[in-house]
């Protein structure tokens, strides 16, 4: 009994949930970065209508939270995808794996075809 296709389509589906849940896992951190990018540009109409310079420590400051924030959802991204990718390729493998079982099976049929009944008929048949 050959499990690898069926092995396969399960991991792929797993792989698939995981992108899922990954994605779902980055939405907070999108969102914090966003929040963060809007707090950084009324910062500097801030400091554009002041030209004070205790602005810019504030900016610094947001650029550095926005940068973290944009990394981890960054890499929460990158596993997405890369899980996704994967599923792509186990999908493939199992309907090679499942081409291949298949062409065995037609090979083994041909192979012995004395085990298969004989399907002929005479060409005249007896009147009687």
């Amino acid at each position: 009994m050959h499990v690898g296709a069926p092995f396969t389509i399960l991991l792929a589906a797993l792989s698939l949930g995981g992108a899922i849940a990954l994605h779902v896992g980055a939405s907070p951190h999108r969102d914090q970065a966003g929040a963060h990018l809007q707090d950084a540009r009324s910062e500097g109409s801030a400091y554009v209508a002041t030209f004070d310079g205790a602005h810019i420590d504030a900016q610094l400051a947001h650029f550095k939270q926005r940068r973290a924030a944009v990394a981890t959802a960054s890499r929460w991204l990158l596993a997405r995808d890369l899980c996704v990718m994967l599923a792509g390729a186990l999908i493939i493998v199992a309907w090679i794996q499942a081409f291949l079982r298949r062409l065995e099976s037609l090979r083994t049929d041909v192979a012995q075809p004395a085990d298969r009944p004989s399907a002929a008929r005479p060409l005249h048949a007896s009147a009687g």
